[in-house]
């Protein structure tokens, strides 16, 4: 997971890029079939990184519901 996050990461820092939602999409959609892949802990890490930005950061709350979507599915 810590790869993933450190993607996301990166693409959190593109705002600009309408590529960055999408490819973290791809990113959470490739962890999330891994066998060890953990939606708790996902969710979980993310909503920390929502609090580090203080909720600033669209991406990161754009990721938060894709993964909510995905947990739906």
């Amino acid at each position: 997971m810590d790869a993933l996050l450190q993607s996301l990461r990166f693409f959190a820092k593109k705002p600009n890029d309408p590529n960055c939602v999408v490819l973290g999409e791809l990113r959470i959609r490739e962890y999330l079939k891994a066998p060890t892949a953990s939606l708790q802990r996902l969710s979980s890490a993310m909503d920390d990184e929502v609090q580090a930005c203080q909720g600033a950061n669209r991406f990161w709350i754009k990721m938060q519901k894709i993964l909510r979507s995905q947990s739906e599915d």
